[in-house]
């Protein structure tokens, strides 16, 4: 099977996609959906809400929330300043202890084991180590006008990567990168993220220390993280991105080594649109289209398929990726020519029906399926 995007199921409609601040994974194929006066333990599989914990509306939730995997409670930030831990038979959170801060909170993220607590200043430390602390002074390395728009730990580096923009100068943008030790993130580096007369319009850092960047005019970016100096950002280019609208804000989330999704604005309407794209072979796979677009988009990864906000609801969209190699591409062409998939797109065609040979062109074109072998 060649890697797709499958049908849409969809998993509740009882929010407001304003209120939505995030979607988590829990154990067992349940997922945290966090707004900000609720979160939800979700179970994906029946598409079932198992529990719930509330706060009032004047102290909301700011971030999604997140389990915490050495106690399996569950941890949230609330009001920007204060952290809340919670086991799964508590029924009133208001309760709970909260611990107050100094330095303003941007997030909490999830790594391997840890918890990180994600300050807006730039600093990032464990969530253990940032309790115990939180009576200090945060330094951090931002300056005040530097506001987060994403953040990254990977895990194969035991580094963190922080985007941020400043207020008068929404266009640019700069990336720090963080070694990360016991007692949080040291020696920031920061550098220019920028192609001449575009701006930033997606970014995620894979796994595997790549990052792939989209800009207005459409090109996609690739930059060796390991190998290469920062000063060389954006890295070489790797595709020209047509499926979506690349002026609007386009949110790159990675479902495998070989395999990313973007989420954005579908031409020729005002709808959304997932593409599912092949990074080895630099082509679309497939794509599926939502009803609404959300700037930003609303998506998250989860084992059991992309999440996200379609209309006034959260879909769950499963997806199948399987390693790139000839065969799997001629796979998704044969597809395509038999009818059993949506119309192949156009930078597909371009990708796969190339001019550059034309022998290999008639070859890929005239596939059947006996033929093909995993030897190609």
């Amino acid at each position: 099977m060649a890697s797709s995007l499958h049908n849409t199921s969809f998993l509740c409609s009882d929010f407001h996609v304003r209120n939505l601040l995030g979607v988590s994974v829990d154990e067992n194929e349940h997922i945290l959906i966090t707004c900000k006066g609720v979160v939800k333990l979700y179970n994906v599989l029946d598409r079932r809400q198992v529990r719930s914990w509330s706060t009032k509306s004047w102290h909301p939730f700011t971030s999604g929330a997140v389990t915490v995997p050495t106690t399996n409670n569950l941890a949230v930030v609330i009001n920007g300043n204060s952290i809340s831990q919670w086991s799964r038979e508590e029924d009133d959170i208001d309760n709970v202890k909260r611990y107050n801060f100094e330095a303003p909170i941007h997030q909490l993220l999830v790594s391997a084991d840890k918890v990180y607590t994600v300050f807006t200043n730039g600093e990032i430390e464990e969530l253990q180590s940032a309790i115990s602390t939180r009576r200090e002074s945060k330094q951090g390395f931002l300056q005040e006008d530097e506001t987060i728009t994403y953040v990254q730990i990977i895990e194969s580096t035991n580094t963190a990567l922080i985007a941020t923009k400043k207020r008068e100068q929404a266009s640019c943008t700069k990336l720090y990168e963080l070694q990360l030790n016991q007692s949080g993130g040291r020696s920031p580096r920061g550098y220019d993220l920028a192609v001449a007369d575009c701006t930033l319009t997606g970014l995620c850092a894979l796994s595997s220390s790549i990052l792939i960047t989209l800009w207005s005019n459409g090109d996609m970016y690739s930059f060796d993280l390991r190998n290469d100096s920062l000063e060389k950002l954006p890295g070489k280019k790797h595709a020209t991105e047509t499926s979506v609208i690349p002026s609007k804000i386009t949110k790159i989330l990675e479902l495998s080594p070989s395999h990313i999704a973007l989420v954005g604005m579908g031409k020729g309407d005002e709808g959304g649109l997932i593409v599912l794209r092949d990074l080895s072979f630099a082509m679309t796979v497939c794509s599926r289209k939502l009803k609404m677009y959300h700037d930003p988009p609303l998506a998250w990864v989860t084992p059991d398929g992309i999440v996200v906000a379609e209309g006034g609801s959260l879909a769950l969209i499963p997806y199948t990726v399987k390693e790139s190699n000839l065969a799997t591409v001629f796979e998704v062409c044969r597809s395509w020519n038999l009818g059993t998939e949506e119309a192949v797109p156009e930078e597909a065609q371009e990708t796969i029906y190339t001019n550059k040979s034309t022998e290999l062109t008639h070859i890929i074109r005239e596939l059947r399926k006996d033929t093909l072998t995993e030897s190609l």
